[in-house]
């Protein structure tokens, strides 16, 4: 029988962050990050997302990161 050692269970580590708005952010936090133009889509759109995750959910759920990124590739409401 030979003596082998259990190899070490490492810690995980945390995830690396994918931005540096990673995590709970306040909607002022990414305000900050858009221009003048397109923080007006930004509070159309986070109004638009926050009625329709009522709707559907029941409580309001709204991921700014995610918002102000598709506001930055071109996101517009069609009237």
């Amino acid at each position: 029988m030979r003596d082998e050692k259990k190899p070490n269970k490492m810690k995980s580590e945390k995830p690396q962050q994918l931005s540096p708005f990673h995590g709970k952010k306040k909607k002022e936090d990414v305000l900050l990050t858009l221009s003048e133009r397109e923080r007006e889509v930004f509070e159309e759109l986070v109004k638009e997302v926050g009625d329709w995750s009522i709707y559907f959910y029941g409580s309001k759920f709204v991921s700014y990161l995610i918002l102000a990124e598709l506001v930055r590739s071109g996101w517009r409401k069609y009237d």
